[in-house]
């Protein structure tokens, strides 16, 4: 077959019922492979922009709708992550940890001990900060 643009049928026959569908592709060879490529980017793109449009102008409505209550419940999100500050970095600091040690050993960078060992040693971590931490909070 030779590049350009086609018109697709497929027909199916199962147990007397046949059903059938159309549509036209772009056929690209190079090298002895084919892509196809179909033509729905240019349908597709409208619909996609209109729904973004009515997502933003729904969420655009429901903040004014709603403003009062969403200040409140973000200033009780604001004292809540004051008062467990150090306890979210903490565990993002772990969780960080914990992902750089699974690709430094995918690279092969780390000796070859066991992974679960380093998580094993990353939970000790992890459980003596949040041990620490807590018991620096009671003693102020």
């Amino acid at each position: 077959m030779k590049s350009g643009i086609y018109d697709l049928k497929i027909e199916a026959d199962y147990g007397g019922d046949t059903s059938s569908a159309f549509r036209t592709i772009e056929l690209n060879v190079k090298g002895g492979s084919a892509t196809v490529n179909g033509n729905w980017w240019g349908f597709n793109i409208y619909i996609i922009l209109a729904l973004i449009l009515l997502a933003s102008l729904n969420i655009y409505i429901i903040y004014h709708l709603e403003k009062n209550k969403i200040k409140r419940a973000l200033l009780e999100e604001e004292q809540f992550i004051k008062r467990h500050k150090f306890s979210f970095l903490t565990v993002s600091f772990f969780l960080i940890l914990g992902v750089l040690v699974y690709y430094l050993s995918l690279a092969n960078f780390l000796p070859e001990i066991p992974l679960y060992f380093y998580y094993l040693i990353l939970g000790v971590l992890l459980l003596m900060t949040l041990f620490l931490g807590r018991n620096k909070k009671r003693n102020k």
